[in-house]
């Protein structure tokens, strides 16, 4: 886990503000470069202030910090999913090296589970077979993460072309118990409800109408407005 400084640090560097412009009435510049390079604690609500100064949310925030580079990794699955709409085999090698890359530098998990993702993902344009057990691998890691992030999500999403369907419809059957808009951050709940959509539309696929109608009746008891509506419509259109 970095360390809280450390992250406000790099939330700065990125957005492009300054130490003098980030503390200014809130801390002075010197007590904001002890606190990013972890040689003194600030208060609970200085750092809430430093957060709405920065525009992250403590959601974000939190993510980040248990997560690492989580974030730039979603943006590599989102490149990269441009990158096969638009059949474009060179940039999603380029991608498929720089995950590699990071693969080597930390062969935890999640970095293996993204480099086989993009490899699932590359199936498309190549029409080559995902070996089994790659699938097995992906499988294993998504089962055995119990709170998913935005990043499990959109490694789910972005594999169901390769996973069986009766390991899709487990999945799907506990995201449907997690579909509560209160509970989940706003984008993740986004992603809940377009996965349960696809589920619906690769059991049709499959001509399992009885699974399709489970999930079609699971979602009109979904709360998407948060104060009695349950039409779908409200999220997606």
């Amino acid at each position: 886990m970095r360390k809280i400084g450390q992250l406000i640090s790099t939330f700065r560097s990125d957005k492009g503000i300054s130490q003098a412009a980030l503390a200014k009435d809130i801390m002075s510049p010197a007590q904001i470069s002890k606190f990013e390079h972890g040689l003194t604690s600030i208060t609970v609500d200085k750092f809430f202030l430093l957060l709405d100064r920065l525009n992250v949310s403590p959601q974000e925030f939190d993510f980040e910090l248990y997560h690492g580079d989580a974030p730039n990794k979603n943006k590599m699955i989102a490149d990269l999913t441009q990158a096969v709409i638009s059949g474009n085999k060179s940039q999603c090698e380029l991608i498929k090296q720089a995950a590699l890359k990071t693969y080597e530098r930390d062969n935890c998990g999640a970095n293996k589970a993204l480099l086989l993702m993009i490899n699932a993902l590359m199936t498309k344009l190549d029409h080559s077979a995902f070996d089994q057990d790659s699938v097995d691998y992906l499988c294993d890691y998504l089962f055995h993460v119990e709170h998913w992030s935005s990043f499990e999500f959109l490694i789910y999403g972005t594999t169901m072309n390769v996973l069986p369907l009766p390991t899709i419809n487990l999945f799907s059957q506990d995201l449907i118990s997690r579909a509560v808009p209160s509970a989940e951050i706003q984008q993740n709940f986004e992603l809940i409800i377009v996965l349960l959509y696809n589920t619906v539309r690769l059991n049709l696929m499959n001509n399992d109408l009885l699974k399709a109608q489970y999930y079609m009746r699971s979602m009109e008891n979904i709360n998407f407005g948060g104060g009695g509506g349950t039409n779908a419509g409200k999220v997606l259109y």
